[in-house]
């Protein structure tokens, strides 16, 4: 029969990578705990508020990191899209949508805190959530615009759904490790970028993990 202390003396010690690790899972765990029921609520309040206001928006197409299970609290992101379409804005540049957005949250006091940026209307509720609100036109042959703010006008066209689809694939391809990978990538940069002008974005996070996971043959740890 071997020892207890044989048994001990034989047991890899600890290396540097489980303690990394094992700090990595933990982060992880603080950031996959959000409350999805509060930011549900909030999403169906600002589209209540759009779709009420003479019909000027319609239906909406969820997605941004809500959807693709890519959240991090704390970093700027786009959660909603809500699709204009056939209405008085359909015709106008984004800005005019963003700034139609802006005002009306504001009118309804749905947040503590509306702020309109060059993509989108970040709308902060009393209980610290904030949810980002990006306009978007639906064509007809399929996808969305959304705003293309170093032009001025609306986006060639993006196509969300096959985005996060596409994500899902990636993710699932690589052992489930590169939504994980992605929700710590967006949480480094937010405390590491402080310039606004030099942050990235979500949506331009989520496709560098998906360039980077295509054709990845690397360690999982």
């Amino acid at each position: 029969m071997v020892s207890n202390s044989n048994t001990r003396a034989r047991r890899p010690a600890p290396t540097n990578t489980d303690a990394i690790n094992g700090g990595l899972r933990n982060l992880l765990r603080g950031y996959n705990s959000r409350d999805t029921d509060a930011i549900s609520r909030h999403i169906r309040t600002l589209r209540d508020a759009l779709e009420r206001n003479d019909g000027d928006v319609i239906p909406t197409l969820f997605g941004g990191s809500v959807a693709k299970h890519t959240f991090v609290d704390g970093l700027s992101d786009v959660d909603v899209l809500f699709i204009v379409n056939n209405s008085s804005l359909s015709g106008q540049p984004p800005d005019a949508a963003i700034g139609y957005m802006r005002d009306l949250f504001r009118q309804r006091r749905l947040g503590t805190t509306i702020t309109a940026g060059d993509m989108a209307v970040t709308v902060k509720f009393a209980d610290g959530i904030e949810i980002q609100v990006l306009p978007a036109i639906r064509r007809r042959s399929g996808g969305v615009r959304i705003a293309d703010p170093e032009r001025g006008r609306w986006s060639d066209v993006v196509n969300p759904d096959r985005f996060a689809q596409k994500l899902t694939k990636i993710n699932r391809a690589n052992r489930r490790r590169a939504i994980p990978v992605i929700k710590l990538a967006k949480a480094l940069a937010a405390q590491v970028i402080q310039n606004e002008q030099e942050k990235i974005s979500g949506y331009h996070m989520e496709s560098l993990g998906i360039e980077a996971f295509s054709n990845y043959q690397g360690p999982y740890d």
